[in-house]
């Protein structure tokens, strides 16, 4: 299209300076003459032309019927194909990719990813998956969620995925290979972000540490000791699994963040915790590191994250209020 575009335009220009020649016409009439001529409607001749002058227009209205009958052709295949509609929905695809904040990156659309996914988004948290599968990017568009077709470990995938400008990059893919090299890749992008990595394996944990992981999960190894707790600490296991359930009705635990100017900055968590909201503060993190509470005397300080458990409802109001 652009050619072809580029070739009228220069004949347009070629018939304005010819005519302007043979004619000896002002632009403005060259161009009116030129304009009939290439869209073969005729024209008028506006000053006689000797026999050599009409082998101009000859040779301008064949050359005029080539080039715009290839441009016409060109431009309804591209309309046809779906070409243009496909430039439209990965452009609005790319703008709403630039326009996420704070959001996660989900390396692996399978089983892990996928539900990954899943339990972020019914937090209300925005996602964004990288997955090579042509076939699983498909599936995961068709949820609504924003994918980058193509291979997680490459920076240009995790530039896509808007690596600047992301809470955390979690890799659940099924390749320990492939985790190590995301999890290099990642690192090398974004210094300071959480990864949080998958291993499908036992020997794969140290090498995902190596390569920079925050924190590394074995899904093996978790799952063995949920089962395992399930029998030994039944009571303990459900309770922890309702805390963490989005569903739950009656109690649930948060991470509640303190902002500079809270009311809460300087008092203990027993103050601002159970005798005011009904809700229990049973863990600080603190520059980063996690502190757990052996007292309610504990001052709460700006920028902590303090963990709750309680109502729902009264944990939602001690949020709100705790950047207040």
């Amino acid at each position: 299209m652009i050619r072809g575009v580029g070739a009228t335009v220069t004949l347009t220009v070629i018939g304005v300076i010819g005519f302007m020649l043979v004619a000896a016409v002002s632009p403005l009439d060259a161009l009116s003459v030129t304009v009939g001529t290439l869209s073969t409607v005729g024209y008028n001749e506006i000053a006689p032309l000797d026999q050599g002058g009409r082998i101009f227009p000859l040779a301008l209205i064949i050359a005029g019927i080539g080039t715009i009958g290839y441009t016409g052709a060109v431009t309804v295949e591209y309309l046809v194909s779906g070409q243009l509609l496909a430039r439209v929905v990965q452009r609005r695809k790319e703008q709403a990719l630039a326009a996420l904040r704070d959001h996660f990156i989900v390396c692996g659309f399978g089983r892990v990813g996928g539900g990954i996914v899943e339990s972020l988004r019914k937090a209300g948290r925005s996602v964004v998956t990288i997955e090579q599968d042509p076939e699983r990017c498909a599936y995961a568009e068709s949820l609504g969620v924003p994918t980058v077709c193509g291979n997680a470990a490459s920076a240009e995938a995790l530039a896509s995925a808007g690596i600047a400008r992301a809470s955390a990059v979690l890799v659940a893919t099924g390749n320990d290979a492939e985790n190590v090299y995301t999890v290099l890749s990642a690192r090398a992008t974004a210094p300071e972000l959480p990864v949080i990595a998958r291993a499908n394996t036992d020997e794969t944990v140290d090498r995902l540490r190596a390569a920079g992981a925050t924190r590394v999960f074995s899904l093996h190894a978790a799952g063995a000791q949920h089962m395992a707790a399930y029998v030994l600490k039944p009571n303990v296991a459900w309770t922890l699994s309702e805390l963490l359930d989005a569903k739950s009705k009656g109690m649930t635990i948060e991470e509640v963040v303190i902002g500079a100017a809270s009311a809460y900055v300087d008092r203990t968590t027993g103050e601002v915790g159970l005798r005011q909201h009904g809700v229990d503060v049973t863990a600080i993190g603190r520059d980063g590191g996690q502190q757990l509470l052996s007292a309610r005397d504990e001052k709460i300080r700006a920028h902590d994250v303090l963990v709750t458990i309680g109502p729902p409802p009264n944990v939602g109001r001690f949020a709100e209020q705790a950047d207040a």
